[in-house]
């Protein structure tokens, strides 16, 4: 599997969470919008993290440290 190939199943699955927080939106479960909204969040960087970096994503849950690591 390529690295776009890679990148494309972090990013369906950010979109994936993102229709989900929609549906959480709608039936005004608010925490677990919130919750869906930063997994869609880590997920995309994670796939950027992949196609910019390095296929080697770290096992983190920080999303502002794999985003600091953008800037080394």
């Amino acid at each position: 599997m390529t690295i776009e190939q890679k990148f494309t199943l972090w990013y369906d699955y950010a979109m994936e969470d993102l229709t989900t927080a929609e549906a959480m939106y709608r039936s005004g479960r608010w925490l677990y919008l919130l919750f869906c909204c930063q997994q869609a969040l880590e997920k995309l960087v994670k796939g950027l993290y992949l196609l910019y970096l390095d296929d080697n994503i770290p096992k983190i849950h920080n999303i502002n440290t794999l985003i600091d690591r953008f800037s080394d």
